[in-house]
C-alpha cells in the first residue's frame, strides 16, 4: 500500500520483521541486491522493488528536519513528478492517496499547487490539478473519476531524443539517460546526460524529449499510433547542456525556445503494465482491454480526438522528426478518412493527397509522387479553376517532380505557366490591402508566396516577407489561428536562416506577440515582448525606435492584466525617451502620453490622468488634426473621464 511509503520515508531506522526473525533494513536491501536471478525471472518487479528499497536504504542518511513552505514540513526527497514516476503503480484504498501520500516527500514548493489533501474533491479534479502543476497551467486536461488515465492537449516542441539508457553502478536504482538533438532543430545541435531514478515505465532508446509551452521541465514521451504516451513526466533538466564545445545553462536554453509549432495529444496512463509490449498493436490492445482510450474514442474522448485532423497533425510531427515511413502510413489513413467523410474532390482530401505526394518526393519516389501530383492538379483545376492558388501549387509540385526525373521540358512549361499567373498577382496585393479588401489581398498573397517559394526558395527574404504579409492580412480579418501559424512559420524560419538577432526575426517575434495579444493570451505575449526587448536593447540600443515600440507593447500587456504599476513604469520610461529622441510633439510621444494617462486612470489617479490626456489631446489636434482617429479617441476618453 502506498500509505506505508510515508512511514518508510520519514523513518530514521527501519527493521524488517518476519515472525521471530528480524533484520536491519539496510542489510535487508544488501541481500536483495544479491538476488539477480530473481530479478531476471520477474523483471516486472524490478522497478517496484527498487523504488521501495531506495527509501529503506536512505533512512540512516536522512536529515532529522526537512524543508518548510507555508508552515508545512516536507522531507524533500525528490520532485513530485519523479516520485510519481517511481510509485504511482503502488496500491491505494483511495486513489487520492496516490498523490497525497507523496506530498510530504516532495522537494517542490507545493504552496501554489492546490493539492492539499481533501478527499471531498473528486479524483478527476485532483488529477487535473496535479498535471497542471507538473506541466503548466496552459495544458488542456481530460480525466475521469473511475480511471487513472489523463488525456492532455498542449502546444509544444520536440527538443531531442534518447540515444542510450544505461543502469548506473551501485544499487541499480538509477539510470544514465543520454539525450541528443533531433532533426527538428528548435535549439540547434546539443546533447545532455541525465541521472534519473528507475521509473515504473522504462525509458528506451528512441523515446522523445518534449517541452510543453509554458513548462520549465522536460517530459519523456513515446510515439503511439494516434498519440504520444508519457513515459516520465516533469523531468528535472540538467543544469547545463552541451552545444558544440560549450556548456550552456539550461535556463538560457529555455529562454531561447519561443516556438511551439505543433499540437500534441498525450496520454498519461497509470496502468499496471510497466514495460512496453513487444509491438504497437499489443500496447493498444491493452489500452482497449482496460477501457482507457479506444472504447471511448467516439464518446468521452470526442473533444480530444478529432479524427483525421489529429492524425494529420501527428503526421506533421513525424515529418519534423524525419520519420518518412510513419508519415506515409498516417497520411494514407487520413486520405481514406476524408474521402469517406467529404468525398474525393473535397479541399481537405486534396490537401492531404498533396502532403503525401510531397512525402514521396522527399523519399525520391518520383513515379508515385507524379501520379498523385497529376491527380490533385487535375481535380483542383476542374473544381477550383486553373488560376486558383491551390491549383498553381499543385502545378509547381508536379514541375518539381518532373525536374527531379530529368524531364526538363515538361517542368519548364509548368513553371512558366505558374510564374506568369502569379506575377499578375504581385502588383495587385498591396493595393487591395491598402483598400481594406482583405479577401482579395489574401488570395493574391497566397499566390505571391507560392511564386516566391518556387522561384527564390522557401527561406528567401522575399518569401518570408510575403508570408508575413499574409499573416498581417489574417490579423486584420481577426483570423487569429491562421495568423498565429503563419507568424510561427516566419519566426522559426528566420531564426534558423537569419539568426535570432536579425531585424526580420525580431519583427516576426513582435508580430507573433501581437497576435497573442489580440487573443488575450497575455502571458505568451509578455514572454515574447520581453524576449524582443532584451535582444533589441543589446543589438539596437535602449533608445532605438523598435526597442521603444516593444517596451510600449509590453506595457500594454501589463495594463491588460491589471498590473498597473509595472505598466506605468514602462510607459513613463518610453514617454521620456521618446520626448528626448523624437521630440515632445512627435506622434509616438503623444501615444506614450495617452497610454500613461490610461495607466494612471486605472490606478484611480483621475486628476493626473485627466491633466495628461488633456495635454495629449491638444497636441494631437495641433499635430494630427481634429479629424484624425487618434484625436477623436483622446477627446472621447477625456469627456468621459470629466463626466465621471
Amino acid at each position: 500500500m502506498i500509505q506505508v511509503l510515508q512511514e518508510v520515508a520519514a523513518a530514521r531506522r527501519i527493521l524488517i520483521v518476519c515472525g521471530p526473525a528480524e533484520i536491519d533494513g539496510y542489510k535487508f536491501c544488501l541481500g536483495l541486491e544479491s538476488l539477480q536471478i530473481f530479478y531476471q525471472a520477474r523483471p516486472d518487479l524490478h522497478s517496484l522493488i527498487r523504488s521501495v528499497t531506495y527509501l529503506i536504504r536512505q533512512a540512516r542518511f536522512r536529515p532529522t528536519v526537512g524543508v518548510c513552505w507555508s508552515d508545512m514540513s516536507f522531507l524533500a526527497i525528490h520532485p513530485l513528478g519523479e516520485l510519481l514516476d517511481m510509485f504511482h503503480t503502488h496500491e491505494a484504498t483511495e486513489r487520492h492517496d496516490k498523490v497525497y501520500a507523496l506530498l510530504g516527500m516532495s522537494s517542490d514548493a507545493l504552496n501554489t499547487a492546490n493539492l492539499l489533501p481533501d478527499y471531498k474533491v473528486p479524483w478527476k479534479e485532483v488529477f487535473q490539478q496535479l498535471i497542471k502543476f507538473l506541466l503548466c497551467k496552459q495544458v488542456s486536461v481530460k480525466t475521469w473519476d473511475d480511471k487513472e488515465v489523463a488525456v492532455i492537449k498542449s502546444q509544444g516542441c520536440i527538443l531531442g531524443q534518447v540515444s542510450s539508457v544505461e543502469p548506473c553502478s551501485g544499487w541499480g536504482d538509477t539510470q544514465k539517460v543520454c539525450i541528443v538533438s533531433n532533426t527538428s532543430g528548435y535549439i540547434g545541435e546539443w546533447s545532455a546526460r541525465l541521472i534519473l531514478h528507475t521509473s515504473t515505465k522504462s525509458i528506451q532508446q528512441g523515446d522523445l524529449v518534449y517541452l510543453p509551452r509554458g513548462a520549465i521541465k522536460l517530459t519523456i514521451i513515446r510515439i503511439c499510433k494516434y498519440y504520444f504516451a508519457i513515459i516520465m513526466i516533469a523531468v528535472t533538466p540538467p543544469k547545463y547542456i552541451r552545444m558544440g564545445s560549450n556548456d550552456i545553462k539550461w535556463s538560457e536554453i529555455l529562454q531561447s525556445v519561443i516556438i511551439f509549432p505543433r499540437k500534441f495529444l498525450l496520454i498519461w496512463d497509470w496502468a499496471k503494465f510497466p514495460e512496453r509490449p513487444k509491438n504497437q498493436e499489443e500496447y493498444e490492445t491493452l489500452l482497449e482491454a482496460d477501457n482507457l482510450v479506444q472504447k471511448q474514442s467516439k464518446t468521452e474522448l470526442e473533444h480530444y480526438w478529432e479524427g483525421p485532423a489529429e492524425l494529420e497533425n501527428m503526421a506533421l510531427i513525424l515529418k519534423d522528426l524525419g520519420e518518412s515511413k510513419e508519415v506515409e502510413e498516417r497520411l494514407r489513413e487520413v486520405i481514406n478518412s476524408y474521402e469517406k467523410m467529404f468525398g474525393k474532390e473535397h479541399i481537405q482530401t486534396l490537401i492531404s493527397m498533396a502532403n503525401l505526394a510531397s512525402t514521396y518526393r522527399n523519399q525520391r519516389r518520383w513515379k508515385e509522387a507524379e501520379e498523385l501530383d497529376v491527380q490533385v492538379m487535375e481535380t483542383r483545376e476542374r473544381v477550383l479553376g486553373a488560376g486558383h492558388p491551390d491549383t498553381l501549387t499543385s502545378m509547381a509540385g508536379l514541375a518539381s517532380t518532373y525536374r527531379n526525373q530529368g524531364r526538363w521540358k515538361e517542368a519548364e512549361e509548368l513553371d512558366v505557366q505558374v510564374i506568369e499567373t502569379r506575377e499578375r498577382a504581385l502588383r495587385a496585393a498591396p493595393a487591395y490591402r491598402n483598400q481594406g479588401r482583405w479577401k482579395e489581398a489574401e488570395e493574391l498573397d497566397v499566390q505571391v508566396i507560392e511564386t516566391s517559394s518556387r522561384v527564390l526558395g522557401a527561406e528567401h527574404l522575399d518569401t518570408l516577407t510575403s508570408i508575413a504579409n499574409l499573416a498581417s492580412t489574417s490579423r486584420n480579418q481577426e483570423r487569429w489561428k491562421e495568423a498565429d501559424e503563419l507568424d510561427v512559420q516566419v519566426v522559426e524560419t528566420s531564426s534558423r536562416v537569419l539568426g535570432a538577432e536579425h531585424p526580420i526575426t525580431l519583427t516576426s517575434i513582435a508580430n507573433l506577440a501581437s497576435t497573442f495579444w489580440n487573443q488575450g493570451r497575455w502571458k505568451e505575449a509578455e514572454e515574447l515582448f520581453v524576449h524582443a526587448i532584451e535582444i533589441r536593447k543589446r543589438v539596437l540600443g535602449a533608445e532605438h525606435l523598435d526597442t521603444l515600440t516593444s517596451m510600449a507593447n509590453l506595457a500594454s500587456t501589463f495594463w491588460n492584466q491589471g498590473r498597473w504599476k509595472e505598466a506605468e513604469e514602462l510607459d513613463v520610461q518610453v514617454m521620456e525617451t521618446r520626448k528626448r529622441v523624437l521630440g515632445a510633439e512627435h506622434p509616438d510621444t503623444l501615444t506614450s502620453m495617452n497610454n500613461l494617462a490610461h495607466a494612471w486612470k486605472s490606478q484611480g489617479r483621475s486628476n493626473e490622468a485627466i491633466s495628461l490626456l488633456a495635454k495629449c489631446h491638444e497636441l494631437r489636434k495641433k499635430i494630427l488634426g481634429s479629424r484624425h482617429p487618434f484625436t477623436h479617441f483622446s477627446f472621447g476618453a477625456l469627456n468621459k473621464w470629466r463626466m465621471e
